[in-house]
C-alpha cells in the first residue's frame, strides 16, 4: 500500500468516524436536505484547463434538487505569470443541494480521487 492510498484510507476512516458524531447528524446521517459548497480554482495554460479544490463545506438546508449543480463561474479569467509561463485563472463556486447521504457519498468519492467530471 502506498503512502497516498494509506492517507486516503485514513481520511475515509476519519470521515466515517465524523459521520457517527451525533452533533453532525443533520449533515451526515439524517436523510434531510443539505448543501455542498465547493470553491474551485480554474487554471488554464496553453488551452489546457485544470481544476483544483480550494475550499468547501456542507451545511443543512431547507431545499434539495437532486438533478442540478449550481455554478457561479467567477467571471472573466485573470492573467498571471511571466511571458514564458503564462496562466489564466478564476475561482468558481459549485453548489449542490441534495440529501445528506448523497452528499456524504460524493465527498467520500472525491477523497478517493474521483473527479466531478466523471
Amino acid at each position: 500500500m502506498t503512502s497516498d492510498s494509506s492517507a486516503t484510507t485514513g481520511l475515509i476512516q476519519d470521515l466515517e468516524k465524523l459521520s457517527q458524531d451525533s452533533r453532525l447528524a443533520r449533515v451526515f446521517r439524517d436523510s434531510g436536505a443539505c448543501s455542498l459548497h465547493l470553491w474551485l480554482l480554474e487554471l488554464t495554460q496553453d488551452a489546457k484547463t485544470e481544476y483544483r479544490l480550494l475550499f468547501g463545506w456542507v451545511i443543512p438546508a431547507t431545499y434539495k434538487n437532486s438533478a442540478q449543480w449550481s455554478i457561479s463561474d467567477g467571471g472573466k479569467k485573470q492573467n498571471w505569470g511571466t511571458e514564458n509561463n503564462h496562466y489564466k485563472f478564476r475561482i468558481a463556486k459549485l453548489t449542490l443541494y441534495h440529501d445528506s447521504h448523497a452528499i456524504f457519498n460524493l465527498i467520500k468519492e472525491l477523497v478517493q480521487g474521483f473527479s466531478l467530471e466523471n
